[in-house]
């Protein structure tokens, strides 16, 4: 397989929406978020959700988290909540992915279960790229499953080269992974700690507004 390579600094608008219109069919793409790099596709395309899986030998029963561009994307595929939308206003866009039940009629391919964890990430391109992706992006870290979260761009060329349809560039990343938490019951259970601490969430969710 021929990997296109595109520098995020360089990227022309062109490029963006060839790669945007390559994922809605079933392209990986790699790509650098505000924390490591990612390897992704649509959400609602089984054959691109499936490549990831087979590339990082990532476990069937592990869903996929997935990438929004917006609150209101988010709102499209999840059934949002108090605290949830708490959250989302102090943390969103940032390193923070909140599993919330999947919403009904949905259509996502990025896991078997009835929940999804779902982010809205600060890196400006990204961003930019989500918008023109139109679709939500399931993503996980871009290393093989039970390996460390890759932050290097050569090491990303290395591993990805060839294996993937685009991989776009932007030097090595150098954020912690996003501190994930459940929303599903009636209170909130961290699943993992990263960029932000459990006691930054508590204390988001106990104020009274």
């Amino acid at each position: 397989m021929k990997t296109r390579i595109i520098d995020c600094d360089t990227a022309t608008r062109a490029e963006l929406l060839a790669a945007a219109r390559a994922l809605r069919g079933g392209a990986v793409i790699v790509f650098p978020t505000d924390t490591v790099y990612a390897i992704g596709a649509s959400a609602l395309n089984s054959k691109g959700c499936g490549r990831i899986y087979r590339l990082k030998k990532r476990p069937a029963e592990k869903s996929l988290p997935v990438f929004v561009h917006s609150v209101g994307q988010a709102k499209q595929i999840v059934c949002w909540n108090a605290m949830s939308a708490k959250l989302a206003r102090r943390f969103w866009p940032g390193p923070l992915t909140m599993v919330l039940k999947t919403k009904s009629g949905a259509r996502l391919h990025a896991g078997a279960g009835d929940t999804i964890g779902v982010r809205l990430p600060e890196h400006l391109f990204l961003r930019k790229w989500l918008r023109l992706c139109v679709v939500p992006v399931a993503q996980t870290s871009a290393n093989l499953s039970g390996q460390p979260a890759v932050r290097g761009c050569a090491a990303i060329l290395e591993t990805f080269g060839g294996r993937v349809d685009y991989i776009f560039t932007a030097g090595d990343t150098d954020g912690l992974e996003s501190t994930v938490v459940d929303l599903t019951g009636e209170t909130p259970r961290l699943l993992r700690e990263g960029a932000i601490s459990k006691d930054s969430i508590l204390a988001v969710l106990s104020a009274e507004k």
